[in-house]
């Protein structure tokens, strides 16, 4: 692998957490300013499911096909 491509799958993984941090908390700031119950109903439903991950994962790879 070369150096090139070492950067490029470092930027990879590191968009990739920034892109889904930064869904987790756009869900989270906007769930918050809602019932409580509904909020930790769906967090637990969307953010801890493996789902949001590889879709999130998706996005990322198509954009950077690009």
């Amino acid at each position: 692998m070369t150096e090139e491509e070492k950067n490029a799958a470092a930027a990879y993984v590191k968009l990739h957490d920034d892109v889904r941090q930064l869904v987790r908390d756009s869900l989270i700031a906007s769930l918050r300013s809602n019932d409580y119950e509904l909020t930790t109903l769906l967090q637990n439903l969307t953010l801890g499911s493996h789902l949001l991950d590889s879709r999130v994962k998706q996005v990322i790879t198509n954009q950077m096909q690009r």
